[in-house]
């Protein structure tokens, strides 16, 4: 039966073209940072990732990011406060917080983001990767991100309503400048 709509297979990620207002971004961003000795640094990279997120698709439909810039300022400030005070420990559990702060901030359709992870998997996760590659002298380096990418995307998940059958395939637009921008900037999916 053919009733028209296409298998999720058939559909892809996709950004939006255009890197004027990703580029404003980062530069202004980048300048107050230096200016405020990095205290604007978690607002400059949460501005970063809203507008990252916003301009993701998957088919016909866009991501959306509401993390407030404050929230993610007070989080950074305490996580580094703390991290400084237990002498780098607590680092891990500052960035467990940070991110699933902001997976609960990303929505797809009608569902929100939500990123089940501890401190203690961050430190854990650190610690098998620093050493896999330091014992295989980088030689497993392909296996151990592979492995680090599956262990987040396990505990990954959109809860809420999601129409599959409404997402369809749009015709890519733009060119490749987008990912150039991103590689030359080293913008990866920051998780």
């Amino acid at each position: 039966m053919d009733d028209g709509a296409q298998p999720c297979l058939e559909i892809r990620f996709s950004m939006e073209p255009g890197a004027g207002l990703f580029a404003r971004t980062f530069l202004l961003g980048y300048l107050l940072t230096i200016l405020t000795l990095g205290l604007y640094g978690p607002v400059w990279l949460n501005r970063i990732r809203r507008v990252s997120i916003e301009r993701s698709r998957f088919g016909s439909r866009a991501f959306r990011y509401d993390g407030s810039d404050l929230e993610v300022w007070k989080i950074s400030i305490k996580g580094m406060l703390l991290s400084v005070l237990t002498l780098g420990i607590y680092y891990f559990w500052y960035v467990a917080e940070l991110s699933r702060y902001e997976m609960q901030h990303t929505y797809f359709d009608g569902a929100r983001g939500r990123l089940d992870v501890s401190g203690a998997d961050m430190l854990k996760l650190t610690l098998f990767y620093l050493f896999g590659t330091t014992l295989t002298f980088g030689l497993a380096f392909p296996w151990l991100a592979t492995y680090a990418l599956r262990f987040m995307f396990e505990r990954l998940s959109f809860e809420g309503p999601i129409d599959f059958a409404a997402i369809v395939q749009v015709e890519a637009r733009g060119n490749a400048a987008g990912d150039g921008l991103a590689d030359v900037l080293d913008l990866g999916l920051p998780l």
